[in-house]
């Protein structure tokens, strides 16, 4: 019978040729990162491949206990997204009027960036108030915080959260759905304002 030291050393084994096997084409030679999603809030466990610092795969990971190695097509298109020849690495401007079939993006440095922002943010700020300008974010992971910072510098207290956009429109339509009672959503939207208040 096989020790347990020479079971294990077959299962690692195995498990490292099965992953060679799913590598693309000619690559022999990866650094397995253990990490976490973040494309939502599950932040399922996976495992990431990196050859010369280029991530070349994700794979989800089987310890982790809510995803159990499971990743959603979110999570599997990591380094479709990453890599996307859409996607924007860099500031752009537009220099055509909006409604122009060219909008006229160009590249501009990030100095130029928050140049065009900051003047304009205390233009708004000195034209009609401080109220007048909202400070919105997508789900960030984290940046909550900093954005309600950014508020406060500004000088307002609201603040327009990724749960306006999409936690509690998707509560609200479950509930209604469901039949749920309008007080089940109120607890809910109170549970966020009190957030509110305590941060901002």
């Amino acid at each position: 019978m096989a020790s347990k030291e020479a079971l294990k050393f077959s299962s690692e084994a195995r498990q490292k040729n099965l992953v060679k096997m799913r590598m693309p084409y000619g690559v022999d030679e990866f650094e397995v990162v253990k990490t976490n999603c973040f494309e939502c809030h599950s932040k399922c466990g996976l495992f990431s491949y990196i050859k010369n610092g280029k991530l070349i795969k994700v794979e989800g990971n089987p310890e982790t206990p809510t995803s159990q190695g499971l990743l959603c097509s979110k999570g599997l298109a990591a380094t479709q997204m990453l890599y996307s020849p859409e996607r924007l690495n860099y500031p752009m401007k537009r220099t055509n009027p909006k409604g122009a079939a060219d909008p006229g993006w160009v590249r501009i440095s990030w100095d130029e960036a928050f140049d065009t922002i900051t003047n304009k943010v205390l233009e708004y700020r000195e034209k009609y108030g401080p109220h007048s300008i909202v400070v919105g974010q997508g789900t960030g992971r984290g940046t909550n915080q900093w954005n309600n910072r950014l508020g406060n510098s500004i000088g307002h207290n609201h603040w327009l959260c990724p749960a306006h956009v999409c936690l509690l429109p998707i509560l609200l339509t479950s509930m209604l759905t469901l039949n749920q009672s309008a007080r089940s959503f109120y607890r809910v939207t109170n549970m966020f304002s009190l957030e509110l208040m305590l941060r901002g």
